[in-house]
């Protein structure tokens, strides 16, 4: 389990002023190991979406 940083989406921000979260749509993860596997993405222990990287 690695844990998030969030990082400012301006662009986004603008494009959906009524959500507050927007502004932070965008996160990092430092020293991801791609796999044959997907990322599962899990926000508060709830699976949220999962991440398919192709090399």
């Amino acid at each position: 389990m690695k844990e998030v940083q969030w990082v400012p989406s301006p662009y986004f921000g603008e494009q959906r002023k009524g959500n507050p979260k927007a502004k932070n749509a965008r996160f990092r993860v430092d020293n991801v190991v791609v796999g044959d596997e997907p990322i599962e993405v899990f926000i508060n222990d709830k699976k949220v979406a999962e991440i398919v990287i192709t090399k």
